[in-house]
């Protein structure tokens, strides 16, 4: 109904005041309800460029290199996806020369996590390596070599969304959504957690004491000034084919609030440098990576 319509109608007319009030309502409704519209969705990454890469199971153990590196049964049991050859005796040199279980055969990175089981049964996730861009400046390579963590293995409560969170994946799925702790899944879907890694360097060290101190996270897309040096935003989805409730998932730290993951750069640095400059630095999204070793 338009402003003219309704001001032609005779003020003594209680279907035109009902429709009058009724528009009014909706013109002072009508911002209240955007904004919890909005506050109920995660804010989309405002910089298109992205690009991700599939890697499936390798193999598990309890080595760690970053966290116990030299000591092959010091840590939890581990997932290892990536390279193929990452122990606890890995070397830089021995990772760059692996083969790789990535979509990407020249992403001859290490990615692990704990082990899960779902109920006392293993499980394997599937894994997706995302590679975007958190804020307006321009991001520099993962520098040969460094190491990374994420999520906390002491937790002791459900973590940040902010580096971690849950959903289902699969068919019906709402995978728009960030939930504190592992929904319950249909059959045909996978619950999802989605880890991210920090995205600020202090341009100086590839690891420090504890493997944090090196590295912070940027805040609405800006680094602070001690991490002032922006790296791609790495977020690492782990999918697991299980429908059981959060109180019977178990990780090999712990139980589900211990999720955590490591990161070790040994790409191809010539392809991860190609990478970030053709997709993230010009905003473009590149999808699945593949290319041959």
């Amino acid at each position: 109904m338009t402003t003219s319509t309704i001001t032609r109608r005779s003020p003594s007319s209680g279907i035109a005041r009902l429709r009058l009030r009724l528009r009014l309502r909706l013109m002072l409704l009508g911002p209240i309800v955007v904004a919890a519209l909005a506050m109920m969705l995660p804010v989309p990454n405002a910089h298109a460029g992205s690009f991700r890469v599939g890697c499936t199971f390798s193999h598990r153990n309890h080595g760690d290199p970053i966290v116990d590196p030299g000591e092959p049964d010091a840590a939890h049991l581990h997932d290892f996806f990536g390279a193929v050859t990452t122990e606890a005796n890995s070397t830089y040199a021995t990772m760059v020369a692996s083969r790789s279980t990535c979509t990407d055969k020249q992403d001859t990175a290490g990615y692990w996590h704990p082990h899960l089981t779902a109920d006392g049964q293993s499980k394997t996730a599937q894994t997706t390596a995302w590679y975007s861009r958190g804020g307006k400046a321009t991001v520099m390579p993962f520098p040969r070599g460094i190491k990374l963590l994420a999520g906390n293995m002491m937790a002791t409560a459900p973590q940040s969304r902010r580096i971690v969170w849950w959903h289902c994946s699969g068919p019906g799925a709402r995978v728009a959504v960030r939930l504190l702790r592992p929904p319950t899944c249909s059959q045909r879907q996978q619950v999802t957690a989605e880890l991210a890694f920090p995205d600020c360097w202090n341009g100086r060290d590839l690891d420090s004491p504890d493997h944090r101190a090196h590295m912070k996270y940027s805040r609405a897309g800006a680094c602070p000034t001690t991490h002032p040096y922006p790296l791609p935003r790495l977020v690492f989805e782990m999918r697991w084919p299980t429908h059981v409730r959060a109180a019977k998932l178990a990780f090999s730290s712990g139980s589900w609030q211990t999720i955590h993951g490591d990161f070790w750069n040994t790409w191809n640095q010539r392809r991860l440098r190609s990478l970030v400059d053709q997709c993230l630095n010009i905003d473009d999204d590149c999808g699945v990576v593949h290319h041959r070793a």
